[in-house]
């Protein structure tokens, strides 16, 4: 962790301890929106009041009569809401300011190196990439980054279902291409794949002679292949790549270990699981009556293997026809010996490409998607990883191709690099000048600062280790988005009310300090994020 008295949350914390103020469970410190209400607000008025059988207006009295004169703060008020809310004095934040540029202010140790398993896209190798598949990938590599960031030891992984019926069905598929290129007239599977690439695969397998008992092998490798290349442009590597061919031999050790605690039983020919046991709605089948393994017990197996390899904390990002799927999975790792409170799977959801208000279709099975390389190449990886993180993953995104092309501030993505390439722009002019901004900025003095959009910055940036904490707690780095776009915003603010180079050197120098804390913090947030801070726009 980072030291507390370093975020803001826990100077309040602190302060309340301080004057001797129960914190009772439940207790919660949040940012203030509204800038002349304060800066945090807790809710301990509310959490006391249900105690105490008083209301929060009472309670508020009584906590702030025990609260001492304390100069870190301009004021300590009960809010109209019922909360209590906290404004930070200017010199406190000021005084804050002055650690964000030291070599141990982004230093984290909330992992202490706990390992952690992060399995994302795992899409079928049924064709190219789509843009919900994207999605995955921006925010399972966000997490990862996020993750590893606070010292957890992360290890990513793509899982490949070269096994079961699409692939089968994908099988099929091809050798109607094959046929057709022949002239050999034969009937489309039902519910086949349409798409045009297997009609490139077919060829290549006819130009290049490859035998027919090769022709899975084959085909699976070309769009793994693909699949691959595209996700090295979309600037996303994984650890690890695991087939479920290679996991189907721990199929035996989960029947066995079930077996042993009297978790399997045979009925109507077919093997069940008792997942009902482990709050699940019903009961789920291991092996078919047809003796065949269903998805579930090759999944079982495959986690079985994660487990095996002793990873402490088990995350899953699955696609948004997966909801279902999770009492079944989280049945199994209970019953394979792991901690739940370990195990969190993140459903993301669909994605909606517009393109000047008019829908783009998308439909793998319809042969009629937009693929991951071709928007990649219409508007690159780093805005489409911002984009595809504009939101949280449960919920729907929506989002126009042409938007995250126009260099103009209604585009977040542009809005925010921009602020960065300002400041990198400040410090380039500050050079031209003639500025040592190495021995200047080692002896600024903060006192210098005193407009509200110099505060407001301020704050802001003081944010950061608040805003990572939720983000970790949550494992949502979405979150960091939302900072990026408000620190921002008052930057811009700033830079347009305040000229930062003057004549007045001392108020360039604190001017200076403060916006290369920004660019740290805004650079920073977008490496997490997987993103390249630009310099120049």
């Amino acid at each position: 962790m980072p030291p507390k008295k370093d975020m803001l949350s826990e100077k309040i914390v602190q302060t309340l301890k301080n004057a001797e103020i129960e914190i009772p469970e439940g207790h919660e410190i949040e940012f203030i929106k509204e800038e002349n209400l304060g800066d945090y607000a807790s809710n301990i008025l509310f959490l006391l009041s249900r105690k105490f059988k008083k209301s929060p207006l009472e309670i508020g009295k009584e906590v702030l009569a025990k609260i001492k004169a304390d100069t870190d703060y301009e004021k300590i008020e009960i809010g109209g809401n019922g909360f209590l809310n906290f404004t930070f004095a200017f010199d406190f934040l000021r005084k804050e300011l002055k650690k964000v540029l030291s070599a141990d202010y982004l230093f984290f140790d909330i992992g202490k190196k706990k390992k952690i398993n992060l399995e994302f896209i795992s899409a079928n190798p049924t064709g190219p990439l789509s843009v919900v598949q994207a999605r995955a990938g921006a925010y399972g590599n966000a997490l990862a980054n996020l993750l590893r960031f606070v010292n957890y030891e992360v290890f990513t992984e793509y899982y490949i279902n070269d096994c079961g019926t699409q692939v089968d069905l994908l099988e099929k598929s091809l050798n109607y291409r094959i046929n057709e290129l022949k002239g050999i007239k034969s009937e489309f599977p039902e519910g086949g794949y349409p798409g045009e690439y297997l009609i490139t695969i077919a060829q290549k397998i006819l130009t290049n002679n490859i035998p027919q008992e090769k022709w899975r092998e084959y085909l699976l490798n070309e769009i793994i292949s693909e699949q691959k290349e595209v996700l090295r442009k979309f600037g996303i590597n994984f650890d690890s790549f695991v087939y479920e061919s290679s996991i189907i031999q721990y199929r035996e050790k989960i029947l066995e270990i079930l077996k042993e605690k009297d978790l399997i039983y045979e009925k109507d020919g077919a093997l069940f699981f008792k997942s009902s046991l482990f709050n699940d709605s019903e009961d789920r089948v291991l092996i078919t009556k047809n003796k065949r393994a269903t998805y579930f017990l090759n999944d079982l197996a495959y986690h079985y293997y994660k487990i095996k390899r002793g990873f402490e904390i088990i995350i899953n990002i699955w696609g948004p026809d997966h909801h279902g799927y999770i009492p079944r999975m989280t049945a199994g790792i209970k019953s394979l010996g792991f901690d739940t409170n370990n195990f969190l799977v993140i459903i993301a959801q669909q994605v909606s490409l517009e393109r000047e208000g008019e829908k783009v279709k998308m439909s793998k099975r319809g042969g009629e998607f937009i693929t991951l390389e071709e928007v990649l190449e219409e508007v690159g990886s780093d805005p489409l990883k911002f984009f595809l993180l504009l939101r949280k993953p449960s919920q729907h995104l929506t989002f126009d191709l042409e938007l995250i092309k126009k260099a103009t501030k209604e585009n977040p993505y542009f809005y925010v690099q921009y602020a960065h390439a300002r400041i990198c722009s400040i410090e380039r002019h500050g050079r031209e000048k003639g500025y040592n901004f190495d021995q200047l900025l080692s002896a600024v003095n903060l006192e210098y600062l005193t407009t509200k959009e110099e505060r407001a910055l301020m704050l802001t940036i003081l944010k950061f280790k608040d805003i990572i904490i939720q983000a970790v707690k949550e494992f949502a780095p979405h979150i960091l988005v939302y900072y990026l776009l408000e620190l921002a915003e008052k930057f811009h603010y700033f830079y347009e009310k305040e000229r930062v180079i003057s004549e007045d050197l001392e108020l360039t120098k604190a001017r200076v300090y403060l916006a290369f804390c920004c660019r740290n913090i805004i650079g920073k947030v977008l490496e997490i994020l997987g993103i390249k801070p630009l310099e120049k726009m």
